[in-house]
């Protein structure tokens, strides 16, 4: 008796991220999207190099189309079982769609297995399948990333750039974007002691002060990168939803984080603090949680539902890994973390709201004159606070608007002691809140100045605990150099200035640099005693229009200069990235190969896809391009190099290797049993 198989197509899973079998989760346009067909045979299984291709037709009435493409898994073909794993990725056939494919609108995704019938099947009605699936345009998510650069123990301490670029790669694969707008920033902490002294807390209202003098700029969070290398600190965004968050890095594999073993866990754990920042509270796993989402849908913090066929199951659009229900959220405390469908959902809306794409629109921003921003902590638990810095400023760029509270106020005093204006205001909670804990929040206001405040509380249930007196006196600074006309080379200048104040007081200062001559400035440090400092050229965009800006308080009151003329600053080459292919990767004979990169530029920010050219010493230019799709590479080891140029011709490379080689071909046979 002859036995011969019979392949069945169970379903296409179109996946970006997080999926079911049903294909309920919204497709981002231009965001690298998989395509998962889920096979199975009949009474013989377990049948080897079984062929699968893809066609995937799109644009106005479906007439534009690529394909056949054979399956991206090793040789184009897996084993066909007869109880496939979803959680295992070659138990499954599976191709990345083409970029060309990735606009928004409708597509038609077409698979069929053993396509040319080299396995010979009782029935080839069952081997196609094909879904139908929209891909909705969606706005980018621009995070500025701050390397906060410490001294301890005698050295300084900064996270390395595979922390930096582990954790950019980390939300471009798991948020519901079609890119991630990132810039990279040095921000020396200006304290004699590390910031795991100090806590997430006052790391983020530094980082909010920086964020005023930028100006505020719309829907830009701003991430603090802490390595752990001169102490731990645990992380927390500045409230929900907010604008600031800072967490730690470092190589991790140890204790808690014993399942990330990629070499840095400031990834994942950056992307959780910044999930807060778009609103989400965390999903409860071990019950220590401060603040969880009572409506998560999932117990004990995990991504779907274990057992259930139909539930979601992650996906990582850089190393082909699948992630199974029994992983918990990004906004949870458990090990094993992707992103769920429900965060997942969530974040896409915060982030459309945010960018006006969606039926409500975001708050008008706003420039008022003469403001006061205030600065410290609150233990909202025993009811006690401390100041940090205050600044009296001409404008402010779209202020966050106060949210009342009965406990607490900021109360400006007269010199008699009159109370001139009271603003209640509730601090920002800290998000890393267990409990047990204290509840520690953020004081970070900025309220209207009146003319004769003397005095300047902190005040909890009417009770005074913490103020800050007002000194008669505006303090003034004069930059010295760099003033106008300097070329500023190599890794570091000093800058120096002169402040003064009459009546005495301790002064900080505050330096900005702007690249466009006072158009646009960027916060390079705040709170820095003394009257000189270092400024990392290697990081500062070169311009022949450079400008400083030093702001001096006296705890209070401000003062300011800046260059009196323009100087220039060195221009820097651009970085190139490759994602993938991995180094070593094999491939067969015209099976897709996808080559992603990416170029950044310190002036330019993210290069255009025409400044990025791919090429390979076996067969020259190959295309441009930040997402390329190709399947004509010749047979042979091929090193595939990215070329990134700038705006002013600075070129810069790097090298993957790849083999590509012939599949052997096999024939399977129908199995013959005695009868």
């Amino acid at each position: 008796m002859i036995i011969r198989p019979d392949f069945s197509v169970i379903g296409l899973e179109v996946t970006q991220a997080i999926q079911d079998m049903s294909n309920s989760v919204t497709l981002i346009a231009g965001k690298r999207t998989y395509v998962r067909a889920h096979v199975q045979a009949g009474l013989l299984g377990g049948t080897g190099h079984v062929k699968g291709e893809f066609v995937i037709k799109y644009g106005t009435a479906f007439t534009s189309q690529v394909g056949p493409i054979p399956a991206g898994n090793p040789g184009g073909k897996i084993t066909v079982k007869v109880a496939p794993d979803r959680g295992k990725v070659n138990d499954s056939f599976w191709v990345e769609l083409p970029p060309e494919t990735l606009s928004g609108g409708w597509k038609e995704i077409r698979f069929t297995v053993n396509p040319d019938h080299s396995v010979t099947e009782t029935n080839y009605g069952n081997n196609s399948a094909t879904a139908l699936v929209t891909l909705m345009n969606s706005p980018p998510m621009k995070v500025k990333i701050h390397n906060i650069i410490y001294e301890a123990n005698g050295s300084w301490h900064s996270a390395s750039i595979q922390d930096l670029l582990f954790m950019v790669s980390w939300l471009r694969r798991a948020y519901p974007v079609p890119s991630v707008n990132w810039q990279l920033f040095g921000a020396y902490w200006p304290l004699n002691t590390p910031p795991s002294d100090h806590g997430c807390t006052v790391v983020n209202t530094w980082l909010a002060w920086h964020r005023i003098l930028d100006g505020s700029p719309a829907q830009w969070r701003y991430y603090g990168m802490v390595t752990d290398t001169g102490g731990w600190m645990r992380g927390c965004a500045k409230d929900i939803p907010s604008w600031v968050a800072s967490g730690p890095t470092g190589a991790g594999g140890w204790g808690w984080n014993a399942w990330d073993t990629d070499g840095s866990y400031g990834d994942w754990y950056g992307s959780h603090e910044l999930g807060h920042t778009y609103g989400r509270y965390h999903a409860l796993c071990s019950g220590s949680e401060g603040g969880p989402d009572l409506a998560y849908p999932y117990p004990g913090g995990l991504i779907g539902i274990p057992g259930d066929p139909n539930t979601f199951y992650g996906w990582d659009i850089e190393s082909q890994e699948v992630y199974p229900p029994t992983w918990s959220d990004i906004m949870s405390y458990c090990p094993d973390q992707w992103i769920s469908d429900y965060t997942y959902h969530a974040l896409r809306d915060r982030i459309a709201w945010e960018a006006g794409s969606s039926s409500s629109s975001a708050r008008p921003r706003v420039t008022l004159s003469d403001y006061l921003a205030v600065f410290g902590v609150a233990n909202v638990t025993q009811g006690t606070a401390e100041l940090n810095a205050l600044y009296r400023l001409p404008e402010i760029t779209d202020p966050e608007p106060q949210v009342p509270s009965e406990d607490w106020a900021l109360v400006l005093y007269g010199p008699a002691g009159e109370a001139l204006a009271s603003y209640p205001f509730t601090p920002k909670p800290d998000t890393s809140w267990e409990e047990g804990e204290d509840l520690i929040g953020a004081i970070d206001e900025a309220v209207p100045w009146v003319s004769d405040t003397a005095l300047i509380a902190v005040e909890h249930r009417g009770a005074r605990v913490a103020s800050r007196a007002v000194s008669a006196n505006q303090p003034t600074v004069t930059l010295a150099y760099p003033n106008g006309g300097e070329s500023l080379g190599g890794s570091v200048a000093t800058a120096r200035w002169e402040g003064f104040d009459d009546d005495g007081d301790d002064l900080t200062y505050t330096l900005l640099f702007s690249p466009d001559a006072g158009s646009n400035w960027t916060t390079i440090t705040s709170r820095v005693n003394g009257s000189e400092f270092d400024l990392p050229l290697d990081e500062l965009p070169g311009t022949d229009q450079g400008r400083l800006r030093v702001i001096v308080s006296d705890g209070v009151h401000t003062g300011e200069d800046q260059s009196d003329g323009t100087f220039s600053v060195e221009r820097k080459a651009p970085q190139a990235l490759i994602v993938s292919p991995d180094d070593g990767s094999r491939y067969t004979l015209g099976q897709q190969v996808t080559l992603i990169g990416e170029g950044y530029d310190i002036e330019d920010g993210i290069l255009e896809d025409a400044a990025l050219s791919w090429s390979s010493d076996l067969q020259a230019d190959l295309g441009t391009g930040r997402h390329l799709a190709v399947t004509d590479l010749y047979t042979g080891t091929h090193e595939l190099t990215l070329r990134v140029a700038d705006s002013d011709g600075q070129v810069s490379t790097t090298s993957t290797t790849i083999l590509v080689y012939v599949q052997q071909h096999h024939v399977v046979l129908p199995l013959v049993v005695k009868s």
